[in-house]
């Protein structure tokens, strides 16, 4: 029997009703969630091309490459992985990983993915149950996933299981909503607090980035120096980027 057999079996085995009808309830909502997003043209919001998000989005991809290129010749896990931004990301800067795979709960990102990166691997399902076995991936993103997660019982399991597929002394990289958005009920926020309980015992290093998306897409942000300014002020930044290290 394979280490993934055996991960499946466990699992079905330790299964409650109770459990699993809740489980599904949260997976449901979340799904529809993410495809109220796509279908009501939330999601493209993100996609705005005004000079102070231009500037924005160079911000946090400079990030990310510093964050995850040092890992290029390893394992990526992407949670949650959409149409497959980051690994587009990486491959513009040079810095592929050696393997990359995706997870996502809906087909259709994964389509779109498997079109825009088709030297990746995706898998169809929820980030609670990644069908990989122990301690293969080197490195994990997580890019506003958790803020998207409803339930702190369903949010310490998606913890857990990326825990258990990324080896000892492997990274993850989280950037994430580090308010609440008023626009946006289902929203959660994630802080350095949240993610200490949700990875007790991990070293973490963080910082808040990113302008606040209603400044960021206005005239005050629309060059270098009036964003640079702005962003000087700690309580203008709406995400929290941080890369933290699992024990061993």
């Amino acid at each position: 029997m394979s280490r993934l057999d055996e991960h499946t079996t466990s699992l079905e085995a330790s299964q409650d009703p109770d459990s699993e009808r809740t489980r599904s309830a949260i997976i449901e909502r979340t799904r529809a969630i993410y495809a109220g997003y796509a279908s009501s043209g939330y999601a493209e919001r993100w996609l705005d091309r005004s000079a102070g998000s231009v500037i924005g989005l160079r911000e946090r991809e400079k990030w990310l490459r510093e964050a995850l290129c040092p890992i290029a010749d390893g394992t990526l896990l992407d949670v949650g992985c959409g149409s497959g931004a980051l690994a587009i990301i990486l491959a513009r800067a040079g810095c592929s990983p050696a393997r990359y795979i995706g997870v996502d709960i809906l087909e259709s990102s994964l389509a779109e993915a498997r079109e825009a990166v088709p030297q990746g691997e995706f898998l169809l399902g929820s980030a609670d149950r990644i069908q990989l076995a122990d301690e293969v991936v080197d490195a994990a993103a997580a890019l506003t996933l958790l803020s998207s997660v409803p339930d702190d019982w369903f949010r310490g399991r998606v913890a857990a299981e990326i825990g258990r597929v990324l080896r000892p002394g492997g990274r993850l990289v989280v950037y994430d909503l580090r308010y609440p958005s008023p626009r946006n009920r289902a929203v959660r926020l994630v802080t350095r607090r949240v993610l200490a309980g949700l990875f007790p015992g991990w070293a973490i290093e963080s910082k808040t980035m990113t302008l606040l998306p209603p400044l960021m897409r206005s005239p005050l942000a629309a060059n270098p120096r009036r964003y640079r300014a702005l962003t000087a002020l700690p309580f203008l930044r709406s995400h929290l980027g941080a890369v933290l290290t699992k024990p061993g």
